[in-house]
């Protein structure tokens, strides 16, 4: 979908709660979601049958001959689950789009109920190193490459890993392109270290060059969603997760309940390292309260 035209497509797609025809799907309805809208972005969501999908479809259609804005046929996919063939044809036809398949990317990340593998993370892995490719580092000063591993690789990491713990074979692989470019000035594998990367991270009274230790980090920044569901912030997935698995039970006492996936299971599986801490704070409500400021939990003082 074009940019723009939030507030009319969200209005458009609110009408639809008054249609008795459709048929929400299960797990949006109790938690009030028919769709998911961001700026070039549009997730909608029903049950896989004609009805709903007609309706859906005409009122999105609505919406744009009102506005002028269009769906891009050619990056626009339906997924459909559990229905025969012949119905997954109907719908296809329907909506004019093609059948994509899960996993797949939105927002730039993978959308995923399983645990995320090597091969999901790849892109991250290969945008890092055509990066780190097309610098002239081999005329940096070593402070040079340390500031340029800590502005950019750093950043570049940095989205994926505050939504998801990422797989520990993917960090070592960008911790070896950022040893190997800070020794070397090349993305080329390299076993070339004057100093081993644990020590590199420590911080420079330490004798290291203080940059960020991005697995200990990743798992840091976990603790952000751990505050926010603790908080019960007013999001669409702090809802989801309450509605159908935490199920206003305490997250401080309960277990991880078995059948929550792995992004939320990893997120609650955090507060027993926070717990870990040796901090003047006992609870966890009162650990994750100490590393707010303003409101909000800072992962730098985490």
């Amino acid at each position: 979908m074009v940019h723009g035209g939030r507030t009319g497509v969200v209005t458009e797609m609110n009408q639809l709660s008054v249609i008795k025809k459709l048929k929400y799907h299960l797990r949006c309805k109790m938690v009030g979601v028919t769709h998911i809208c961001f700026p070039g972005d549009l997730l909608m969501f029903c049950m896989t049958d004609i009805n709903s999908v007609t309706k859906l479809q005409k009122t999105f259609q609505s919406f744009s001959a009102a506005s002028g804005l269009q769906a891009n046929a050619n990056r626009s996919s339906i997924y459909i689950t559990r229905v025969p063939q012949d119905i997954n044809d109907s719908l296809k036809g329907l909506t004019g789009y093609i059948e994509g398949s899960i996993h797949f990317q939105y927002l730039r990340v993978p959308l995923s109920a399983k645990k995320l593998n090597i091969q999901q993370c790849l892109p991250l892995v290969e945008k890092i190193t055509e990066r780190v490719s097309c610098w002239p580092a081999k005329m940096l000063s070593y402070s040079g490459g340390v500031q340029l591993i800590k502005s950019v690789i750093f950043g570049m990491q940095t989205y994926w890993a505050q939504i998801f713990i990422l797989p520990k074979k993917i960090m070592k692989l960008i911790e070896t392109i950022c040893r190997t470019f800070l020794w070397t000035g090349t993305s080329a594998t390299s076993r070339k270290a004057l100093r081993a990367w644990d020590k590199v991270c420590q911080l420079k009274a330490s004798k290291g060059l203080n940059t960020i230790n991005m697995g200990l980090w990743n798992k840091t920044t976990i603790l952000k969603q751990l505050w926010a569901l603790t908080k019960k912030k007013d999001t669409i997935w702090i809802k989801w997760a309450h509605c159908y698995y935490i199920k206003q039970r305490d997250i401080v006492t309960t277990d991880t309940p078995k059948t929550t996936p792995w992004v939320v299971r990893k997120i609650i599986d955090a507060k027993q390292g926070l717990m870990q801490m040796n901090t003047m704070q006992t609870s966890l409500s009162a650990k994750l309260t100490f590393m707010e400021i303003q409101g909000r939990l800072q992962i730098q003082k985490a």
